[in-house]
């Protein structure tokens, strides 16, 4: 990851050689968290089943941490759904528990390329 930040703020510096301006180097690592969840989300995102994307939709709504009840009505699933799938996409390292009641993604370059899909 980190080489790809560093790759990105460069190609989004006018002219590297002469040194590289916040505005470049914030340019650069939002092209590289994008280009992050491409390359690490992607390929799971594509393993997963209907209601896995689901219930991360319904995360992908929040700026940070969501409450399951939220996940639930939003993504019109029973308690005992959304305990079955928070379990599962945990255990793929898709998203943490934060505390009780609450999850977040594990990564939130996720978060980013789910609203950017949508």
């Amino acid at each position: 990851m980190t080489q790809l930040v560093g790759y990105e703020i460069w190609n989004a510096a006018r002219v590297p050689n002469l040194g590289i301006n916040a505005s470049e180097a914030a340019d650069g690592i939002a092209v590289a968290r994008r280009a992050s969840a491409d390359i690490f989300f992607k390929p799971l995102w594509d393993t997963l089943s209907g209601r896995d994307r689901s219930f991360l939709t319904a995360m992908a709504r929040d700026d940070s941490e969501t409450a399951v009840s939220d996940i639930a009505r939003r993504a019109g699933m029973s308690p005992k759904q959304v305990s079955t799938y928070r379990s599962r996409l945990i255990s793929k390292n898709a998203i943490v528990a934060t505390r009780y009641g609450y999850v977040t993604f594990a990564d939130p370059a996720a978060r980013e390329w789910l609203r950017a899909m949508s």
